[in-house]
């Protein structure tokens, strides 16, 4: 008995990221969990020798190692449920002044325990063992089923490739008439109207603009849904989210249907069943990144770039509420934020890459999903680069707020003057693509849902659904196209539009219906109507 060996603190160190990845199994690839397991397991280490010169004891550093782990990877956790119990209003409270000193005093209480104890902590050390490797099999289990899940529900091609059916039994179209399609969203952008009343900017640039190259530019638009997989996965085949469809759980907060219909989209196999080359970029958010695409281009090369499941992974930890206070510290204020440099480059490597789209052969379909004018704030309205105040994280709305310590005003102004310069960067694109173009293209330019300075994730009578659903869809539809679109028209309805027209189909029009749903029940569709129009 006296043998026995301290694991648990490396078993509590898988653990985390190989519960994450167990939750999103469909959405990641199986690499994205190396650099995080080997960031755990160096903590872990650090952790063990630091202790160690404290309690010249492997036990006693062993549980304080584990201690800290667990202390430290459940603070997102508690965070948000002290959060939902005691913040009446997100906006002002910050739930981390209660958590931060708490989970203080427990590391520091527990380690002098463990410091003082005489015990030889032989049974402790066993059962925590024990404990630890069942949390670990949990996530393991999980892992194993759903990846055996998705195996046989999931087609593919005899090369290994994932298979995706056509629209139609057509062949391959011959006729190089077809018009170069782009599909372009732009994160967050808002309608020219909700800009005007809650935003200060009474003329948008980039409308103008639009207007004067020939663009329709729907005045009452909405969006379907308020998320960005949910918009995504209906405009991209162009019909309504339904349960008994798509797969899902109404219930559910599971998202791997929506990024499953957003990786095999009727539009891009209904284009290339008509001749297209697909392509599309890497966006930084990996649902909306089409790697499967016949063409797929990353913006930018080697850099250092957290994704989102790594984001993820942290915001399970204190780094987002330590880190704005440490940014005021001389020597880390000094610091360049490495990650927001990486999105500043990719985004601005997107534009370019989007105006010299006209040198590939036709035709083809060009989908671009760019995180912006989407928080964080990284521009300043003449292109001037901004660092936010700690973590770098992709929160919108209240979570913003919650994140950053920032308030209603912080996110107005930044949102403000980075949508300013990201209509400069539009304007340049679009000129670059319809004036290299050697037959006029069609240009889609749209956003998935609107920005979120008075959105609540938790709260649909707290959310300002104008804003969030009130956004910008503009058409560039050569040869007669534009005669077709209306004042009210939703993305649903966009590429209904669009074959109809340049394809012969006959397609009916949906209804413009436009739904709000929380963060945590992205199915419990509420039905939004006149107050966004």
């Amino acid at each position: 008995m006296k043998n026995v060996k301290p694991i648990h603190p490396l078993l509590l160190a898988l653990f985390p990221t190989l519960f994450l990845y167990s939750h999103n199994t469909t959405e990641y690839s199986t690499t994205v969990v190396i650099v995080p397991l080997l960031a755990s397991l160096i903590l872990t280490a650090c952790c063990r020798l630091l202790f160690g010169l404290i309690s010249h004891n492997p036990r006693k550093s062993a549980l304080a190692a584990s201690w800290f782990l667990l202390l430290f990877f459940s603070y997102g956790h508690l965070y948000n449920v002290l959060w939902y119990a005691f913040a009446v209003r997100p906006f002002t409270f910050g739930a981390e002044y209660v958590l931060l000193p708490l989970t203080g005093l427990l590391l520091l209480v527990g380690i002098i325990l463990l410091r003082r104890t005489k015990s030889d902590l032989v049974l402790v050390t066993r059962w925590a063992n024990y404990a630890a490797a069942i949390l670990l099999i949990i996530p393991l289990a999980s892992i194993m089923v759903s990846t055996m899940h998705s195996a046989m529900k999931t087609p593919m091609r005899p090369d290994g490739t994932e298979a995706v059916s056509p629209d139609r039994g057509d062949t391959p179209a011959e006729d190089t008439e077809y018009p170069d399609i782009y599909y372009i969203i732009l994160d967050g952008f808002a309608r020219a109207d909700v800009l005007a009343e809650l935003y200060d900017l009474p003329h948008s640039r980039l409308v103008e603009f639009l207007k004067q190259r020939g663009f329709f530019v729907v005045a009452r638009a909405g969006a379907n849904y308020c998320q960005t997989t949910l918009s995504l996965a209906s405009s991209l085949n162009y019909k309504y989210l339904d349960p008994a469809e798509d797969g899902y759980d109404a219930n559910s907060d599971d998202r791997e249907p929506l990024t499953r219909k957003i990786a095999d989209n009727r539009v891009m196999s209904f284009l290339r069943a008509r001749g297209y080359t697909t392509v599309a970029f890497a966006s930084g958010y990996d649902p909306t990144t089409l790697r499967h695409a016949d063409i797929f281009l990353e913006p930018v090369g080697k850099v250092w770039f957290l994704d989102e499941f790594q984001n993820g992974l942290v915001q399970s930890t204190p780094l987002p509420h330590l880190l704005p206070e440490m940014y005021h510290l001389p020597l880390i204020g000094g610091l360049s934020h490495p990650q927001a440099n990486s999105r500043r480059e990719m985004i601005r490597r997107m534009f370019i890459m989007l105006g010299e789209m006209p040198s590939r052969p036709s035709p083809k379909f060009v989908f671009a999903h760019l995180p912006t004018p989407h928080p964080p704030f990284l521009f300043g309205p003449n292109g001037e680069e901004r660092n936010p105040e700690g973590f770098f994280d992709l929160s919108d709305g209240n979570a913003f707020y919650s994140r950053y310590g920032k308030n209603r005003q912080d996110y107005l102004t930044g949102y403000r003057n980075q949508l300013q310069y990201i209509e400069t960067l539009v304007s340049t694109m679009v000129d670059a693509i319809l004036d290299n173009s050697s037959r006029p293209p069609v240009i889609v330019i749209q956003a998935d849902h609107g920005p979120g300075a008075y959105l609540d994730w938790n709260d649909s009578k707290r959310t300002n659904m104008r804003e969030r659903l009130g956004i910008l869809n503009a058409y560039y539809l050569p040869g007669g196209g534009d005669s077709l679109v209306y004042d009210s028209i939703t993305p649903v309805n966009t590429f209904r539009v669009i074959f109809n027209h340049y394809f012969g189909e006959h397609l009916e029009l949906l209804p413009d219906e436009s739904h709000f749903s929380l963060w945590h029940k992205p199915y419990w569709f509420v039905p939004v109507g006149r107050e966004i129009r």
